[in-house]
């Protein structure tokens, strides 16, 4: 369950939303959304540009939150990052089926910035794409998987993926590593 607080203008085809507090009731995640929506109830041609602000959230919180709306099964996130909060400044903006995003998450293990666009969103008969850049700087991985071998990771990538039936089909195009701590 998620409590909501803040403001709604508009019309069903056209609305802002203000300062909208979003958090879950199980602790996971919390933080605030701006942001316009428009072309409803035509989903095809609706467009969001929206804002994440000081929203945190940790990995078992979104497992958690994530399961309540999955048909069956669970999503167990618990071994990544166990007990990290990470703090997350984010952007969406474009077409619901073709939008670009940008995030950058920090904590105490390191940053991550990624700028991708998402694309068959919502088109059921095709897998979701991803094609996007990930740059880290001094990124724990092994904190994130949970292993000793690897730890403070700076790099940046370039990446495309399809999700098919669930799974991630990545193909890397790029890979700078500038610094890699191992054990």
């Amino acid at each position: 369950r998620v409590s909501l607080h803040g403001n709604v203008s508009g019309y069903v085809d056209n609305f802002s939303i203000n300062d909208i507090y979003a958090s879950s009731e199980e602790g996971g995640f919390a933080g605030t959304i701006n942001g316009k929506m428009t072309g409803l109830p035509e989903i095809e041609e609706t467009r969001l540009n929206a804002e994440v602000r000081r929203f945190m959230l940790t990995t078992e919180g979104l497992g958690t939150f994530v399961t309540k709306w999955m048909q069956e099964g669970e999503l167990d996130l618990s071994r990544f990052a166990k007990g990290t909060v990470f703090n997350v400044d984010a952007s969406a903006k474009g077409l619901l089926n073709s939008m670009q995003t940008k995030a950058s998450i920090s904590s105490e293990i390191g940053l991550a910035e990624v700028e991708a666009r998402l694309s068959d969103l919502i088109i059921s008969d095709k897998p979701i794409g991803i094609d996007g850049t990930v740059h880290t700087e001094d990124l724990d991985l092994g904190q994130i998987i949970g292993t000793d071998i690897i730890h403070q990771t700076t790099l940046r990538t370039g990446l495309k993926a399809k999700l098919t039936d669930g799974f991630p089909d990545v193909v890397i195009d790029s890979l700078i590593v500038d610094r890699m701590n191992l054990n």
